[in-house]
């Protein structure tokens, strides 16, 4: 969506004035964490940091289902984390997602999967 990414990028210039590579990355990390395959950039020269943007992308899958989907991360790793960070309501708002924006239908509930990306 071209406005999210111009609110993206609005918020960075504001808010995290970084150089030109360290944005693109975290551009990418924002675009890219709902993908379930790794991310390639689309560009051999892109300045976006692929490995970063693909730790935090499988992070992200990692949390969203309590570690069921770890893709590379060592389950240690997991484990420190979920140690460390309290659970804060995170998967109860996921499963009340659903129901929350579509409460009359179960295939506009689904609907809510179309934020994740292949």
């Amino acid at each position: 969506d071209p406005s999210v990414v111009a609110m993206e990028r609005d918020w960075l210039a504001q808010n995290m004035p970084l150089e030109w590579s360290d944005q693109e990355t975290a551009r990418e990390i924002i675009l890219q964490h709902h993908k379930w395959t790794t991310w390639t950039p689309p560009k051999a020269d892109s300045p976006a940091n692929a490995e970063l943007v693909n730790a935090v992308r499988q992070g992200d899958w990692a949390d969203a289902t309590m570690g069921l989907v770890k893709g590379d991360l060592p389950p240690a790793y997991l484990e420190a984390a979920y140690t460390a960070i309290p659970e804060a309501g995170f998967h109860q708002v996921l499963v009340e997602m659903g129901p929350r924006l579509s409460p009359d239908s179960l295939l506009g509930q689904l609907k809510v999967l179309n934020i994740l990306k292949w």
